[in-house]
Parts: structure tokens; sequence; C-alpha cells
């Protein structure tokens, strides 16, 4: 394998940015991210990665911004539609939010987080019939999913 410096210099501080960043460590994390997109624009990962420490750190333009670029590298990189989509929900914009976990689901269509988030974000725009297809699909898949029984449960409250 002829891997060049610069790809070694940028794994390294892709690498160390994670390690960071499962430590809770958003801020110097981001740091290494910067360093290693500057030596190697092209590799999804890493704006993933900072596109998660930008989320933890309640940044959800900036990291809406990674997501997509992450998309752009690679559309079939299901985690980032849905992280792009649970983003866009926290900041309000639930129809995009939808959007985006379509996008993920025709990806995985048996994740049943992507489901359950669907769900949530349909509950925001008041589809509460909807929602608890979303939330019943998640269970079908994991019938021993916590999250989506409850928001099922919440959402039947509203019917």
């Amino acid at each position: 394998m002829n891997t060049q410096p610069k790809e070694l210099e940028a794994r390294e501080w892709r690498k160390k940015g994670k390690a960071l960043r499962e430590l809770g460590k958003y801020t110097e994390a981001l740091t290494c991210y910067n360093r290693a997109i500057k030596m190697d624009p092209s590799c999804e990962n890493v704006y993933f990665n900072k596109g998660y420490a930008l989320l933890s750190l309640g940044k959800y333009r900036e990291a809406v911004i990674c997501y997509e670029k992450a998309i752009e590298i690679n559309q079939k990189d299901a985690d980032a539609w849905f992280n792009k989509g649970y983003t866009l929900g926290c900041i309000g914009r639930y129809r995009e939010e939808v959007t985006c976990c379509n996008r993920a689901l025709k990806l995985q269509p048996k994740n049943p987080d992507f489901w359950n988030e669907k769900g949530a974000a349909l509950y925001f725009l008041s589809k509460y019939k909807e929602a608890i297809k979303c939330f019943d699909r998640a269970i079908a898949i994991e019938p021993k999913y916590d999250r989506a029984r409850r928001n099922k449960r919440f959402t039947l409250r509203n019917l």
C-alpha cells in the first residue's frame, strides 16, 4: 500500500479527533477534524464526525453543513442522512427532518432508529397517525425498543 504522508497525517488527526469526541472533548475534537480536513478534504467520515461534535455542542446549523458535505461525498451514507435529519429536528425543521429520514430509510429500511426518528418528526408536525405507523415499524423490527414504545404511547394520547 502506497499511502502518501499527507493522507497518513490526516488519518491520524481523524483518529485523535474521534478519540477526543468519544471522551466528550468536542471542542478539542473539532480542532483535530479541521486539521484532517485541511489535509484530506475528500473524506466523508471526518465531516460526519465533525458534525457529531458540533451537534453535541449545540451548534446545529454548522453540524447540518458538515452532514451535507458528508452526503455530497457519499450520497449512500444512511447515517449522515439520519444525523442531518435529527439535527434539523433539533432546530424545528421537521419537514426537512422527515425528508432526510426517508432518504436514510431508502438505504437502510430495517433500521428502527430511523423509523422512530421519522415518527418523532411526524409527531411534531401533528401527523399522529403517520407517526404511529413509524413507531409500529420500529417496534416490528426491534420488539423491545422502549423509546419507540414510549413515543407511540405518548402519540396515542393525541388522537
